[in-house]
Parts: structure tokens; C-alpha cells; sequence
């Protein structure tokens, strides 16, 4: 018997950049739903197309959209998409890092430390997308512009409440 997995990893939105999913993207149509400035649950199926939705509500991936409703669609969405990527690898990975020697507080604690790292991270990540858009010339209404003194005030401000 054949590995056919990477054949389809190919084709799984948790290894493509924002960039890629936007490149194929066909919205279905609840994806206007989705995007809406309301909360929304998403449930389906392994492989239905949940992480491409979600990676689709990033700044990047609506900038870089060339799709016939992209221009519709992005101008109902006032806000920026910040993707969280987990997985259930996230517990073999505190697994290893010696859940099964940990006491309960402690294997809460760095779950906990985890999660929210990759929170922060996913975060920063979108700010650093934001204002680098503007120095890029994209033009996009999700660029921002954060003068050098700023930044140093906005990140003092995160630090302090991280």
C-alpha cells in the first residue's frame, strides 16, 4: 500500500500561506455569513473547509483575493482576521514536553502558556502585516500606518498587559 498523504497535504489549508488560499479561493455561500461582524460557529467534517474559511478572514488573504465577489465581499468585512492554528498535535507536543511527569497545575499551567503564546503570536503577527502592507505600497484598507514612536508605545502598552 501507497502513502498517499502528501499527495493531499497538497491540498490542506494548514500548510498553505494566506496568499495561497486566497489564490484558488471559490466562496461558498456562507462565507458572506461568516465574515459578518457577528459570532459565528464553524463546524464540519475533517477536510470540509473550515481552515481555508478562516484563513480567508486574514488581511493578507483578502488582499492578495482575485475573485469576481472579492471586491463585494472585502467591503463588508471591518475588521482583521486573526488565525489561531491548532490542531490536536498540540497535545502530543505538551505530551512530550512531559505532561505524564507534571503535576495537574502544572500541565494546566503550560497548556495554558501554550495556547495563549500562539494567541499573542498569531496576533503580532497580523500588526506586523498591517503596518508593513502600507511601507509595500499595497493600499489596502487594512494597511496602517505606526509611526516609529508609536510602535514603541504600542508595544510597551502589550508587553505590559502580556
Amino acid at each position: 500500500m501507497t502513502d498517499t498523504s502528501a499527495a493531499f497535504d497538497a491540498f490542506n489549508a494548514r500548510h498553505l500561506t494566506p496568499s495561497e488560499v486566497a489564490r484558488t479561493f471559490v466562496p461558498p455561500p456562507c462565507f458572506m455569513e461568516l465574515a459578518g461582524p457577528s459570532h459565528t460557529l464553524l463546524v464540519g467534517p475533517r477536510g470540509s473547509g473550515k481552515t481555508t474559511l478562516l484563513k480567508m478572514l486574514q488581511p493578507q488573504a483578502l488582499v492578495e483575493w482575485k475573485h469576481a465577489e472579492a471586491s463585494a465581499l472585502r467591503s463588508h468585512i471591518s475588521y482583521s482576521g486573526v488565525f489561531v492554528p491548532a490542531d490536536i498535535s498540540w497535545g502530543a507536543q505538551l505530551e512530550a514536553l512531559g505532561f505524564g511527569r507534571l503535576s495537574d497545575a502544572d500541565h494546566q499551567v503550560l497548556a495554558t502558556a501554550s495556547f495563549t503564546t500562539h494567541v499573542l503570536r498569531a496576533f503580532v503577527d497580523v500588526i506586523i502585516y498591517k503596518v508593513s502592507a502600507l511601507v509595500h505600497g499595497s493600499g489596502n484598507k487594512w494597511a496602517v500606518e505606526l509611526p516609529e514612536d508609536k510602535e514603541l508605545q504600542l508595544t510597551q502598552e502589550l508587553a505590559k498587559c502580556w
